[in-house]
């Protein structure tokens, strides 16, 4: 999932820097703005493990627009020896707010690539590794504040402290962010907060004519699934042991073989309060005392508490 998220930013970076290159006039300012005259507010600062980073050129800094709710935000320390481009990558961004970094095009919120001419490191998309503070949205600049760690070959990097305004440049013409585009889902697992980092889900009637809700989340280090039959409305689903149709799954995404809690085994008690159900999207709630699934060497139970999603359909 790393790989695939590396790649998916990357592929903005190109575009940002073939947009920017493009975009620019003679005289350094962005084509389609106030004739360079804002180029004094933006700006894309932070700290490196410490050391100040600053993107050179004002004149390319931009958040390059290409769907609703996403923003490319690039930035180039180009005056240093071996200097670091910056590169955060968001997604259904509805507006002023703070946003997890480390989690994919899924999930509101974004993912981080940081690159030299020798290596790179990327967000290790646990869910959790680091965030971002929308503070002003518009049609033509916006602005915020970050703190995020990236990993790589070379090791970690920690980037704190980090603020900046940009110039809102859209590719094409892009309307709003529809009303069941991204998701979210997480808990207290084993009682330590888990976010997923990737979302999905469905609330679909089968050839049977039962209506089955299903729901995948994921990070870098566990992944959810869960299953209910006959949701047709607000109410609580109890998921219990003697059916396949409404059950809860856990697995480590390492050893996930051997590594697996459930519901359906017993022991183990789950249930799922859907709170709202519309066209576009499904809420709701769940707690889950799960048990080692047959066959799996995991031991113990693992107690989930205060989950929440928001899932677009």
């Amino acid at each position: 999932m790393q790989s695939q998220t590396f790649r998916r930013v990357l592929r903005h970076t190109v575009v940002s820097a073939i947009f920017l290159s493009s975009a620019c006039g003679s005289d350094g300012g962005i084509a389609g703005t106030d004739g360079g005259s804002n180029s004094g507010r933006l700006h894309m600062t932070a700290k490196i493990d410490g050391t100040a980073w600053v993107a050179s050129d004002a004149a390319f800094i931009a958040a390059v627009q290409v769907m609703p709710g996403d923003y490319s935000i690039t930035g180039t320390q180009s005056s240093t020896t071996n200097a670091i481009t910056m590169t955060i990558s968001l997604a259904n961004i509805r507006g002023p707010g703070t946003y997890p970094l480390g989690v994919g095009p899924s999930v509101p919120g974004g993912s981080v690539i940081l690159a030299n001419s020798s290596t790179g490191w990327s967000s290790p998309m646990t869910g959790a590794d680091g965030s971002i503070t929308i503070t002003s949205l518009s049609d033509t600049e916006i602005s915020g504040k970050f703190n995020f760690v990236v990993t790589g070959s070379a090791g970690a990097k920690t980037v704190t402290d980090g603020d900046f305004t940009a110039s809102v440049k859209k590719l094409t013409t892009i309307g709003p962010i529809p009303d069941n585009a991204g998701s979210t889902f997480n808990a207290t697992i084993g009682g330590s907060p888990w976010n997923a980092a990737f979302v999905s889900g469905s609330l679909r009637t089968n050839a049977f004519g039962v209506t089955l809700l299903t729901i995948a989340a994921t990070n870098s280090v566990r992944g959810i699934g869960i299953t209910i039959d006959g949701v047709t409305s607000p109410g609580t689903y109890t998921l219990g042991s003697s059916t396949t149709t409404r059950q809860m799954s856990i697995t480590n995404v390492t050893n996930s073989s051997s590594n697996m809690w459930t519901s359906m085994a017993p022991g183990a008690s789950a249930s799922v309060v859907i709170t709202s159900i519309t066209a576009t999207r499904i809420k709701g709630t769940f707690s889950a005392t799960l048990v080692p699934a047959p066959g799996s060497s995991t031991a113990g139970n693992l107690i989930v508490a205060n989950g929440t999603f928001d899932i677009g359909l």
